[in-house]
């Protein structure tokens, strides 16, 4: 599987060149892209329609996020990532960073223990208050209880 991060003029121009945009889609995410000069595409994979835009502009108006665990392979523990977002010009964008890993699955017993400052990273990234209280709350209601 490929990553393919780009500009986002670029990524439209290899998307409409594959044919993975459709006509409307090109229109919307060049109004996207005037209203967001910084916006960046990543696609998982180079042959599928699959594309996730994120920007830095969007990370004060951000005003939702989707939270879940996730276990590498070959690692021992599964993280909690929040994934902050946002509707512009009909587009779901993520904020820049896309994703912030907020938690660990408690090893030791059951809950989540928090990431030591992870509201202070998403801070320094001038994240909307909105969506650090939608993680706050997601992680107290996943309190650590640790076996004795």
């Amino acid at each position: 599987m490929s990553h393919i991060l780009t500009p986002a003029a670029t990524g439209i121009a290899t998307l409409v060149a594959d044919g993975k945009m459709i006509a409307t889609d090109v229109t919307m995410f060049k109004e996207l892209l005037e209203r967001l000069p910084d916006l960046t595409i990543y696609q998982p994979d180079k042959d599928k329609a699959e594309f996730y835009p994120w920007s830095k502009t969007v990370n004060r108006m951000v005003d939702d996020c989707t939270i879940h665990d996730l276990k590498r392979p070959n690692e021992d523990f599964t993280d909690v990532y929040a994934w902050p977002h946002t509707l512009v010009s009909g587009f779901k964008v993520w904020s820049d960073p896309p994703y912030m890993i907020v938690g660990r699955v408690n090893t030791e017993g059951f809950g989540v223990v928090p990431t030591p400052k992870w509201e202070d990273a998403l801070d320094d990234c001038n994240m909307n208050l909105k969506v650090i209280r939608m993680i706050r709350n997601h992680l107290k209601g996943r309190p650590a209880i640790f076996y004795m």
